[in-house]
């Protein structure tokens, strides 16, 4: 394949949400353990948080709920 691809994952690591991400070239892999995941914990909860731009793309909603989202505790139920 030509161009360029950006990827990601989240730990899965509920205490922690840590996002990796890299650019994706001509010849590259990218693997992911998928495991198991709550979803609002690692995409709203990830550090660093994922750009609210990608976010609102995703989700197909504005930045101000995007906003709201991350700013949220999401690790209180523990």
């Amino acid at each position: 394949m030509e161009g360029t691809l950006h990827v990601g994952f989240i730990t899965s690591n509920q205490l922690n949400n840590t996002l990796f991400t890299k650019v994706l070239t001509k010849g590259d892999v990218f693997v992911q353990n998928l495991g198991l995941r709550t979803i609002a914990n690692s995409v709203f909860g990830s550090k660093p948080p994922i750009n609210v731009f990608v976010l609102t793309k995703a989700f197909q909603v504005d930045n101000k709920l995007i906003n709201s989202l991350q700013a949220q505790n999401w690790f209180d139920n523990h």
